[in-house]
Order: structure tokens, then sequence, then C-alpha cells
């Protein structure tokens, strides 16, 4: 065994000093896509919870079974909440999971390593505006970002594993991956697509070499990663079970509630499905492009070729190329409806990056490789622009949240509201940005001030949080508050009006529309 870190070692520095043009391009792309994140202290919703409550925020998370992020949360944050620290955490380990992925791919293909394939793979991967919607959420980044390292860290140590035929290796795997599912269930999801891409690498280099490999030799392999994938399910239940006897923590519908199989007519559910699975493949919407589709058209070619020259088990390639295609919409397929965007993330990307790295990989005619790769550039500067532009516009709706906050809390000085802290704050409607630079995502470029329309108390939790981050500390209103709101509404004027706001004992209530 010392033996073998002692290689470990040796491939690693290798791998580290023929890879400096991968470190730099994947530098460049990440400072150009996020660097807004790190030069601005911006945060989206739910961050100004944890801000301003800590404990409730871990308590939440809780409740959805995402203890690996409150584990983590308390093992890096010391109890409070820094967003450029979460930040600069979140871009390192994305930096390090794009790397660990390279030499992942380095350490299982050897000497058929593309290397122009890994720049490709790691500009595509790093760059999709999906990671803009998850890593808006600053509150957990970082966390997530670190969870995205240790799959691929997993899937390593499944690698050598399988190399070593030592079941020594699968037991952190199993740890790492529990803790990335505990942490975003949808992750394991990415290991599943890593374990396929995996297994399509060896098979690439069994049949580049004079193998006696055996299907019951595939079967050990794939073994080997189900292991790791049920051990990590099994420990995961087993610590929520155990959290929920240590910590008594009323349960949340927050994820069952998505499940609409049984809740809807079967039709209707398969046609969510297909048309999630079109969206994504077929490049429609802002954070899908036609990269999916190209590289699924371009693996036609060399399969049929494959299949021609009667290549060793071409046919478990092609079954497990389906699955990998496949793997970004189970989450589509167990809940029958669309998930969130940023619960796609990271299987989307790294599925379409593979695909353009198992291409470059098959062509053997240089110029197409090189327009390939052409391609795969100009997709990664599309991406990081989108990206880049969702980011900002994030940043000037902050901008513009911040400036209607001084706004509200400005005309409320002049009525003689001196000390926040003594009133309960109730928002009736909504304010929507007015910026021409906005493009509106799922959650991205949403003002606080307009979330939660149709709640019992309107926007007006995410309002009094963020009102309390700027220094205006008002109170959360009550049941009695929001009844009365709604039987005033009408005699109100929508703000700024001077009619705008009433005061009642000690509530603010607040006209923003007629919503």
């Amino acid at each position: 065994m010392n033996q073998f870190f002692k290689n470990e070692k040796q491939h690693l520095l290798r791998f580290v000093r023929e890879s400096k043009p991968l470190i730099i391009v994947t530098l460049f792309f990440i400072i150009l896509t996020y660097g807004i994140k790190l030069a601005y202290l911006d945060y989206s919703i739910d961050t100004e919870a944890i801000i301003t409550n800590f404990g409730g925020q871990m308590a939440a998370w809780r409740t959805i079974d995402r203890i690996g992020l409150v584990f983590s949360k308390k093992l890096f944050s010391q109890n409070f909440f820094n967003p450029f620290v979460a930040n600069f955490l979140t871009y390192f380990f994305l930096f390090l999971t794009c790397f660990l992925l390279c030499y992942l791919i380095y350490r299982i293909l050897g000497k058929y390593t593309n290397k122009i394939g890994l720049l490709s793979l790691t500009i595509i991967f790093l760059t999709h505006p999906i990671f803009a919607e998850q890593f808006n959420f600053i509150l957990q980044s970082f966390e997530v970002s670190l969870a995205m390292f240790f799959i691929v860290l997993a899937l390593l140590l499944t690698y050598f594993s399988i190399e070593t035929k030592k079941i020594l290796f699968a037991l952190p795997a199993i740890i790492l991956v529990s803790w990335a599912f505990l942490t975003y269930q949808s992750l394991l999801l990415f290991y599943i697509a890593g374990a396929i891409a995996s297994v399509l690498l060896i098979l690439h280099v069994q049949q580049n070499e004079t193998s006696d490999f055996k299907l019951m030799d595939y079967c050990f392999i794939i073994l080997k990663y189900l292991i790791v994938f049920v051990g990590s399910l099994i420990l995961a239940k087993a610590l929520i079970y155990l959290n929920s006897k240590l910590i008594t923590t009323a349960g949340s519908a927050y994820l069952s509630q998505q499940i609409l199989w049984g809740k809807l007519p079967l039709d209707d559910i398969l046609d969510r499905i297909t048309t999630q699975i079109k969206i994504a493949v077929l490049g429609k919407g802002l954070f899908y492009n036609y990269s999916f589709l190209l590289t699924i058209l371009l693996t036609v070619p060399i399969l049929i070729s494959k299949i021609i020259k009667k290549v060793h088990f071409i046919y478990l390639e092609i079954f497990c190329l389906a699955l990998l295609y496949l793997s970004p919409f189970l989450l589509t397929i167990f809940i029958g409806n669309a998930e969130a965007i940023r619960a796609q993330m990271p299987t989307v990307q790294f599925v379409i990056a593979f695909n353009f790295y198992y291409v470059l990989l098959h062509f053997k005619n240089n110029i197409l490789q090189k327009i390939l790769f052409i391609v795969s550039i100009i997709i990664a500067f599309q991406q990081s622009t989108t990206t880049a532009n969702l980011l900002y516009s994030e940043h000037v709706k902050f901008n513009e949240d911040v400036t209607f906050a001084n706004r509200i809390n400005t005309q409320l000085d002049s009525l003689g509201i001196n000390n926040p802290s003594d009133y309960s704050l109730l928002i009736l409607g909504a304010h929507t940005p007015k910026s021409s630079a906005l493009i509106p995502g799922e959650s991205l470029s949403h003002s606080f001030f307009a979330w939660d329309i149709g709640t019992t108390y309107g926007t007006s939790i995410r309002t009094v949080g963020f009102m309390n981050t700027l220094g205006y500390p008002f109170k959360l209103p009550n049941e009695n508050d929001a009844i009365l709101g709604s039987t005033i509404r009408e005699e109100l004027s929508n703000f700024p009006s001077k009619n705008s706001i009433k005061i009642v004992d000690k509530t603010i209530f607040i006209k923003l529309s007629d919503d």
C-alpha cells in the first residue's frame, strides 16, 4: 500500500507539471465568469436568513435532511456567515473540482489521455449558466462546491479500489458521497454520471490494448461503483435517522411535495418529463444551448464505426452512453416534473462536457480535433458571458433593492419612525426592479420585495430579513397583522404615495402594489 501511495504521488506531480496550460485556462475562465462575485458582496434570498438567524437556518436545513450541509457549515463557518469567504471558497473548490476531474480522466486513460479534450471538458463544465442559479445562493455555495469536489474525489477513490482490488478505498468514497448527498441531494446524480463516464474510459483503454477482459470483469467494475452508491445511501439514511433521534426537528414536505407521481394524470406527468428533456437537449431557453445535441450527434458516427469494426464490448459502450445521457434527467423522472434549474447542476454540464471529451478522444484527425476544440472555446465563451451577465444582473438588482429599502426608511423617518426595532413590518404587494440591465432567471434578479406573494405574510418575511441586514431592525409581523393588512390594503395607495403607509399600534403597513 505504501508503494501505491508513492506511485500515486508521482502520478499527481507529473500531471501537475504537464497541466500548466490547463491550470491557466481554468483560472482565466473562473475569473471571467465569476469574478464579479469576488468583487462584490451581494447576496440573494435565503442569505438574509442565515445572516440574521444562523441557528434558525441550520434547523431549517435539518428538516430537509441536509445535515451534511449543516455539518460543513458548523465545521468551517464558526457560526457566522461572511459573503467574501463563502464566494472565495466556492470558486476555489470549483477550480479543484475541475482539476481533480481532469486528473481522474488522466489516471484512467494514462497514455491515451487527450489533453486538448481536458481543456474542452473543463471550460464547458465550469462556465455553464446553471451554476449561476446555484452559486447565487451564497449561503450554501461553498458547501455545495465542496461537495462536488467530494464526489470527484470519491470517483477517484473508487477507481483506486478497482485498480488495486482493495475494498479499503471504497470506504472513504462511501463517506464522501454520503456527505455530498446530505449536503445537496441531487449531487448523487453527479456520482452516477461520473461512474458511468469512468466505465466508458476504462472500456476505451481495454479496447485499445490487447486485453483479456471478459464481461464478468466489467460486471465487477460496475459492482464496485454500485457498492459505493448503495453504501453511501445506506449511510446517509442511517445518519438522517440518527439525527432525527438525537435532535428533534419537525419534518418538512419541501422535497416530498415536489413528487407528482399519483397526484396528476400519467399523460400529464410524461409530458412534463419529455418537455424538460427536450428543453435541455435541444438547447431551449436561457440556461441551455446546442452543445448537448451536437455532441450526441457526433457520437453516432463513432459508434457506427465501432459496430462495423466489431470493437470489443461496443454494445456495452452504447448502453453506458445511453445511461449517461439519461443521468441528468433521473431526478426529473423521479419527481415527474422539471426540478429547479439549480438542482440540475452539475450533472447536466458534466455530461455535456464529457461528451466533448469523448468525441475528441475518438477523433484521430487533427483537423477535426482542432475544429471541435474551437467550437468548445466558442461555446465556453458564450456560456461564460451568459453566466457573467446573469450575475451582473443580480448585482444590479441587489443595488436597486438596497436603494428601495433606503427610500422606504427615509419616508418612515419623515413619519417619526426613528426606532424600527419597536415596530413590526407588513408588506402588501410587491416591488419589481426596473433596471434595463436585468436578466430574470429562475431565482436570479428577483427582488427581495417580490418573493412569496400569495402566502400569509406575502413578501414581508423576506423584506424584514433583508431590512435587518441593512441595519433596519424591524420585527416580523404576526397572524393578526396579516388579517388586518388584508382588510386595509384597499384604503392604501401604492408606494411611494403618502397614503401608501399606515401605522396601527406598533405595526407598519406598506402597500407596494395591487398584487
